[in-house]
């Protein structure tokens, strides 16, 4: 199992990247962003060092920094759909808005990727760490 979370890790990582790098090009990237990607990282390699050392704590440290994270990939998956659609109600009422928009295709193909695969990631890292 930790090799799976591995997997999807570096697949979630692969993608995040070339979506800053799109970022970059555009001169669009926010701290937002970079903290975002900061805190994935961060996740990555706690992940990896509990592949190699097999120690529980390190999973469910990567585990809090994964979903630390997954609030500033929210955060970003928020203010896009406000900058679409030009509304902004109570912060709920948009993140279900911007979910709902995700789960109907109304994003573009890579960042819904991104957002189901943070999800994925999550519930494996969960399992795992539960496993250890």
């Amino acid at each position: 199992m930790p090799y799976a979370v591995l997997a999807v890790l570096l697949l979630q990582s692969a993608v995040g990247l070339a979506m800053l790098l799109g970022l970059r090009r555009q001169r669009r990237i926010n701290a937002t962003a970079l903290v975002h990607a900061v805190l994935a990282d961060a996740a990555l390699a706690l992940w990896i060092a509990f592949v190699v050392v097999e120690d529980a704590w390190i999973a469910w440290a990567s585990f809090a920094v994964v979903l630390l994270g997954n609030v500033f990939g929210d955060l970003l998956l928020i203010a896009h759909w406000r900058g679409r659609t030009g509304q902004k109600t109570s912060f709920g009422k948009d993140y279900n808005a911007s979910i709902s928009s995700v789960l109907r295709g109304q994003h573009p193909k890579v960042p819904t990727a991104h957002a189901a695969g943070a999800g994925i990631v999550t519930v494996l890292m969960l399992i795992a760490a539960i496993l250890a």
